[in-house]
């Protein structure tokens, strides 16, 4: 059996699990349909972004937001079977953002208030263009 073999079928594992926890729990996860939302420590959120899914929480660490941010396939499953998704983690200093971006012209900012003690995700719109840059 290779290292990957044994380190990366429990992460696989641990991410579907995770996301169809997160797609499949209520309300706390439905998509807002393009508002500002602002979520406190540990609560989540996903968001239809393009032809993804990004499902998004954080948590305070070392007086920073630490995001953890799943995307995959707006539909998670094809023929019974859960498609790859990839799972990030960013730390963001209060009162910094980060943008995740689709080719259709679709975004989310994700921003870390001034104390860390909440996080705003707006869905956006941006110019294609801009995305060469």
């Amino acid at each position: 059996m290779h290292i990957n073999q044994i380190i990366f079928k429990p992460a696989k594992i641990a991410i579907a699990t995770l996301l169809a926890s997160t797609l499949l729990s209520g309300p706390a996860f439905a998509d807002p349909k393009g508002q500002d939302v602002t979520l406190d420590p540990g609560k989540g959120m996903s968001f239809v972004v393009g032809t993804k899914r990004a499902t998004t929480f954080f948590h305070q660490a070392a007086g920073e937001c630490e995001v953890t941010l799943i995307v995959s396939e707006a539909d998670p499953m094809v023929n019974g079977t859960y498609v790859s998704a990839t799972r990030m983690k960013v730390k963001l200093t209060p009162g910094k953002n980060t943008q995740i971006d689709s080719v259709d012209g679709k975004s989310l900012s994700l921003a870390c208030d001034a104390n860390a003690e909440t996080m705003t995700v707006s869905p956006e719109r941006i110019k294609v263009s801009n995305l060469a840059q």
